[in-house]
């Protein structure tokens, strides 16, 4: 899984972009990092507070987290199958 830094996630710690960007809790993100994980262009970060610049390249192993396609936060709002309108 990878993913650019971009604005919204320039300036965060690693932990804290990848919490934003795939839902997870800190500490989820921050055992991603510490256990070798992710890279960030292409070399393994193990700094959770390391704060990867706007353009850098962040990839995540195969496996390491599950996501589903309706969970990204670039999805929030457009609701999911199956999801009842409230109202």
């Amino acid at each position: 899984i990878q993913f650019v830094v971009d604005r919204r996630l320039a300036g965060q710690t690693l932990a804290g972009a990848l919490k934003v960007r795939f839902g997870i809790s800190w500490a989820q993100a921050k055992r991603l990092v510490e256990n070798g994980h992710v890279k960030v262009s292409g070399q393994v970060e193990r700094d959770a507070a390391r704060r990867p610049k706007l353009g850098k390249r962040v990839e995540v192993a195969a496996g390491a987290i599950e996501v589903k396609r309706a969970e990204l936060p670039a999805d929030k709002g457009k609701g999911r199958p199956g999801d009842k309108e409230k109202g």
